[in-house]
């Protein structure tokens, strides 16, 4: 028999035991089920006849207690507690609830309680404070001058302007002189009225004294 034959073996023979276990334990449950139903019915069953007893009995009573001729001798009816039943097997320990239900169910009582707002408060405003003082100015400090940068290199020559419009006309000299051919020198002066543009001289030999 190889070893994957006996590992599947093996695997059958859990399951199968494992089968049996819980069928028996099914079993085990009903038959203690079976039990405990069929002891609280016969519970149910006595607990009725004693109440009709007891109904019949309390009317006997308040019959006689009411009547003139009739004295009763028994205890008065009082209900009789039954015997204590006896404590049934704890129950398996509960989980705790994770981070995240404990979150959900404070949500959940917030949203149907307004968001978990208390009343507001009924105490008295409080005094208002009083005013600060004012702050003093603050001292504006300038700093040194900074040193003079380079002098930045010279700029490209710029394009040639257009030329200017034409000057006035010039105006004939007020006097001029002249030396001739003997030598002798002449001043010549504007005439009266003068026209420069057809300007006209009167020239008179430059006195000896005045010569250059």
């Amino acid at each position: 028999m190889t070893s994957r034959t006996r590992a599947r073996w093996t695997s059958a023979a859990i399951i199968v035991g494992t089968l049996i276990l819980i069928a028996s334990i099914a079993g085990t449950f009903w038959v203690q089920q079976g039990r405990i139903d069929i002891g609280a019915a016969r519970y149910d069953n006595l607990s009725a006849k004693y109440d009709r007893l007891f109904t019949q009995y309390s009317r006997l009573y308040g019959d006689c207690a009411e009547s003139t001729n009739c004295e009763p001798t028994a205890p008065a009816p009082e209900a009789i507690p039954g015997p204590q039943g006896s404590a049934g097997a704890a129950g398996p320990a509960g989980r705790d609830a994770t981070d995240a239900q404990i979150a959900a169910a404070v949500r959940d009582y917030c949203d149907a309680r307004l968001g978990c707002a208390g009343t507001p408060g009924i105490g008295t405003p409080g005094r208002d404070g009083t005013d600060g003082k004012d702050g003093k100015d603050g001292q504006t400090i300038v700093g040194p001058p900074g040193a003079t940068g380079a002098t930045g290199a010279t700029g490209a020559t710029g394009e040639t302007g257009a030329p200017g419009p034409a000057g006035a006309d010039g105006q004939p000299p007020l006097s001029w002189t002249y030396t001739d051919a003997l030598g002798i020198q002449y001043s010549c002066t504007r005439t009266d009225p003068f026209d420069p543009t057809a300007p006209t001289y009167s020239c008179a030999p430059t006195p000896i004294g005045d010569q250059q």
